[in-house]
Parts: C-alpha cells; sequence; structure tokens
C-alpha cells in the first residue's frame, strides 16, 4: 500500500481480529450482519491514507462500519486517536526538523496593559512530538475582546528529525502534518 511517507508492506488482519479490535464491551451493540474486505480512507497524522479495511454492516444502515485491515501493530493508540482541537495545521520543511505550526495566538491588549507573548513549548520521545506554546503574563479580564482567537504560524526546530513519530499538540491531540516531497523517504 501507498502510504504519504512511502510505500508499505502490511499483513492484513482477519474480520474476527479487527472486529475485536474496534468493539468494547457495550449492552446496546449493534447486530453485525456481514462483513466485506474492502477499503476505507482513515485520518492519520500524514493526512487521510486509503487503507485495506474490513467494513462491518449493521442491521438497520446500509453504511458500514469500517475498521483498518491491517494489524494493530502497525496503528498508533487504534480507535483512541482524537484529532487535535487548536493547530489548524503543521508544515514540514526538506530538512524533516523544522516544522510551522498554526496555532492559536495571544489576545491583543486591553488598554493601558502590557501585552501577553505566546513562547513555543516542545516535548520529544522516541514515539511522538508534542509542539504548543504557553503564555508569559495574564491577560486582563476586565476588557472586551473579540470573541475569535487569530491563528499565529509558530516556528519549532526538533532535536532529531519527525521521521516516524507522531505530531501531537499539549492536549495529546493529533495534527496532521503536511510533508514537502524532499522529505518523504
Amino acid at each position: 500500500m501507498e502510504l504519504p511517507d512511502g510505500p508499505a508492506e502490511l499483513p492484513l488482519v482477519s474480520a474476527e481480529e479487527a472486529f475485536a479490535a474496534m468493539t468494547r464491551p457495550a449492552s446496546d451493540a449493534a447486530e453485525v450482519v456481514r462483513a466485506e474486505l474492502g477499503a476505507a480512507s482513515f485520518g492519520t497524522d500524514r493526512g487521510g491514507v486509503k487503507l485495506p479495511a474490513w467494513l462491518f454492516f449493521v442491521r438497520g444502515s446500509d453504511v458500514p462500519v469500517a475498521w483498518p485491515a491491517i494489524g494493530v501493530a502497525a496503528l498508533w493508540k487504534p480507535g483512541e486517536i482524537r484529532a487535535t482541537a487548536v493547530a489548524a495545521d503543521a508544515r514540514l520543511a526538506s530538512d524533516g526538523r523544522s516544522l510551522a505550526v498554526s496555532l492559536p495566538g495571544p489576545p491583543p491588549p486591553c488598554p493601558g496593559q502590557e501585552p501577553v507573548t505566546y513562547q513555543t513549548q516542545v516535548i520529544e520521545s522516541e514515539r511522538t512530538v508534542a509542539v504548543g506554546v504557553r503564555a508569559d503574563g495574564v491577560p486582563a479580564e476586565d476588557c472586551v475582546r473579540p470573541a475569535l482567537g487569530r491563528m499565529i504560524r509558530y516556528d519549532f526546530v526538533l532535536k532529531s528529525a519527525l521521521g516516524g513519530r507522531v505530531l501531537l499538540d499539549l492536549q495529546g491531540g493529533v495534527i496532521p502534518v503536511t510533508w514537502p516531497p524532499s522529505a518523504i523517504r
């Protein structure tokens, strides 16, 4: 199969294995009436990826529930991943270490108040990289500001190349990364 950072060969799993990975005990579980091997698009930290998938049809619905037909060892936190609620996008430079991420900017200062500034934060581990901003200063609470925040591009330089690590916001949401063609293996 073709992934955003290059081709990959991943073993397929049976419908039973996929169903077991997908389900959790529930008293009102839907009745699965059939399963078909097909393909579906799944959101990843590298954007949407079309993967082999088990399509589970439940009684009373014409729309199947899709689950990747690849082993859970190839998935990061299967069934638990949530998208970022704070970052708009992330772009990786060709060096594989420099990231530009759109995150909320500081609020505008109230009249007579010092502006709040944001400092970037990076936390790197073997499997993940978390990025975000923290406020230096406290915004005044006694003035009216626009309800919608503004997004600002923040630049981050990682200690080592992002590679296969997952990019997260500081709350654990996955940030999709756009890779330049030169950074793809």
